[in-house]
């Protein structure tokens, strides 16, 4: 696969500092390496600055961008701003990609016709053992009335596993950023995207 079209990966990072170092090394040993991480910081106390300073460093794909405290919803848009990529991913600081995520979002999104693509997950313990079989996905794809309809039923898109275009992100608004939608922001984005016609379509092995 050609791997000439830049993804931009989008972490926000609040006191992550227990984390973020796992979760920067997931992305930095990606077998797609025409990315860009963007980590916006929100306004941490603890040391996460200071692994991040470290990290960059090591691999000049790593970008740091400093923000005042206003949640997860500013931090991604903050990021999705200042992205150079046309393709955005999304990658919380205490989570972890499998080293083939993004070669098997890019080319997923690609051979769908897709305008965002999500996965199947397995969930961990801060050990990154394994506790919990993978997050069943009743549907393989969301669009149209049909597609709207089943989302509404529940959020079925963990968004460590989004890769989309950002066009499309942009088309439905962005993340709004009210603290009345805290842990529900990514799911009210999904919602307008299916609104806005998007087409979302789930890869069926747990990639993070």
């Amino acid at each position: 696969m050609v791997q000439n079209e830049l993804i931009s990966i989008i972490m926000p990072a609040y006191n992550a500092g227990r984390f973020i170092r796992d979760s920067i090394q997931s992305v930095i040993v990606q077998t797609y390496v025409y990315w860009e991480l963007i980590i916006v910081d929100d306004e941490s106390t603890d040391g996460t600055k200071a692994i991040i300073a470290e990290l960059i460093n090591l691999d000049q794909r790593i970008r740091y961008i400093y923000q005042s405290n206003g949640k997860q919803g500013k931090a991604r848009n903050t990021g999705i701003e200042n992205a150079e990529g046309d393709f955005i991913a999304f990658l919380d600081a205490d989570d972890l990609w499998i080293p083939e995520m993004l070669e098997k979002q890019f080319d997923f999104i690609k051979k769908n016709d897709a305008d965002l693509v999500f996965s199947e997950t397995k969930y961990i313990d801060e050990h990154s053992l394994v506790t919990g079989d993978k997050h069943y996905v009743l549907h393989n794809q969301y669009a149209g009335t049909t597609g709207i309809r089943e989302f509404l039923k529940g959020n079925c898109i963990h968004i460590i596993t989004v890769l989309a275009k950002k066009k499309s992100i942009v088309a439905a608004g962005l993340f709004k950023e009210s603290n009345k939608l805290q842990y529900g922001e990514d799911y009210d984005l999904w919602l307008r995207m299916l609104v806005c016609g998007a087409n979302l379509v789930c890869h069926p092995e747990p990639l993070a």
